[in-house]
Order: structure tokens, then C-alpha cells, then sequence
């Protein structure tokens, strides 16, 4: 009886071994599979990840080149207040073109100082539109008419400088995407595309 008792018992023992065996390796089947699975997830995950970092730096490119394109010739900051000059097409910024056209007549005036006025020696504020009426224009003016030029091209200038609003609006969204270290100025507050030029320009 004990034989066949220990005899039972041994295969007893080696069927649950089996039956344990064929566990772990259905475990590990399964193990194996969930470990290709994740190793193909990861693969993937590592490849979007790749591609978002190049749409990123495309983005980024793209928003550079659009800031260094919106750059004002003359400041060197985005432009504030886009106008262009319609005889060559260059677009500077509002009180960049306005301080532009005040050191022109500064410039013609120093060429003909033996025969101005003292009050417009060293002129240092913006001329009046009577002053500039004064200097240019009538049989008695010191400068022979009213002449501008292009700040970049140096091309005559003998229309009043036109703003775009729909650049203007454009220029705003792109800094506000470009962010806070954007150097520039109130776009909110658009500039009367008569008032100043009346100044200069009698048209």
C-alpha cells in the first residue's frame, strides 16, 4: 500500500508540475506578446514624438522668418503702424516715415544755412505745417520745394505714404503669437492717414 500510495502521490506531483509548466509558458506567451506590443507602441510613440518636434521647430522657423520679415527698416523693431511708400513700395513704420521726412527738411535746410532764418537753425522740434509752407513753398521759400525722399531707397517721395489696415491687423496677430519679447508699439490705436501728412505733402 505504501508503494502504490507514493506512486500516486509522484504522479500526482508531476501532473500539477505540468499543468504548472504549461501555465508559465502560456504566462510567458502572453508576457511576450504584451512585450512586442509595447515595444511597437513605443517605437511609435517615439516617431510622433519626432514629428511634433519637427512640426515645432518648422513653426518656429516659419514665426522667425515672419518676425525678421515685419521688421521696420528703420527701427529694426516690428513694424508699428505699416505704411507704405507707393513710389518704391518700401513699408516702414508710422513715426519712423514722420521723423524720416522732419530730418529731410533738417537735411536740405543745413545745405542752405547761409540763407535760414535763425529760429530754423537747429531746429528741435517737428516742423509746423506753416513753417514747412515757410521754407518751401511762395516766391520767397529758402528750400526749392518740398522734397523727400525714401529712408531705404533714397527715392523721391511726392505722395503722402499710405497705411494698409489689413497688414496692420496681420502684423498684430503674429506678434501676438510671436509673444511678449516683441518689441512693439500700441497697435490699438491706428494713425490718422491724413492729419500728419498734411505737413508735408499739400495734396
Amino acid at each position: 500500500m505504501s508503494s502504490n500510495a507514493n506512486s500516486d502521490e509522484l504522479s500526482s506531483l508531476c501532473l500539477k508540475i505540468r499543468t504548472a509548466c504549461k501555465s508559465v509558458s502560456k504566462v510567458e506567451s502572453l508576457l511576450s506578446s504584451d512585450i512586442k506590443e509595447l515595444r511597437k507602441a513605443s517605437t511609435e510613440l517615439v516617431k510622433i514624438r519626432r514629428e511634433q518636434d519637427d512640426i515645432t521647430a518648422m513653426n518656429q522657423a516659419l514665426l522667425q522668418a515672419a518676425n525678421e520679415a515685419l521688421r521696420c527698416p528703420v527701427c529694426h523693431n516690428v513694424i508699428d503702424k505699416p505704411f507704405i511708400v507707393i513710389e518704391c513700395h518700401h513699408m516702414c513704420c508710422y513715426h519712423c516715415l514722420i521723423t524720416w521726412f522732419h530730418q529731410c527738411i533738417q537735411n536740405h535746410l543745413y545745405y542752405c544755412k547761409e540763407r535760414v532764418p535763425e529760429k530754423f537753425r537747429n531746429h528741435p522740434e517737428s516742423f509746423t505745417k506753416t513753417e514747412v509752407q515757410t521754407l518751401c513753398d511762395g516766391r520767397d521759400s529758402i528750400l526749392p520745394g518740398r522734397y523727400y525722399e525714401c529712408p531705404m531707397c533714397r527715392t523721391f517721395v511726392s505722395d503722402p505714404p499710405i497705411e494698409i489696415p489689413v497688414f496692420r491687423d496681420v502684423v498684430g496677430a503674429i506678434t501676438e503669437v510671436l509673444g511678449p519679447n516683441v518689441q512693439l508699439a500700441d497697435q490699438m490705436k491706428p494713425a490718422d492717414p491724413t492729419a500728419p501728412w498734411a505737413v508735408f505733402f499739400e495734396k
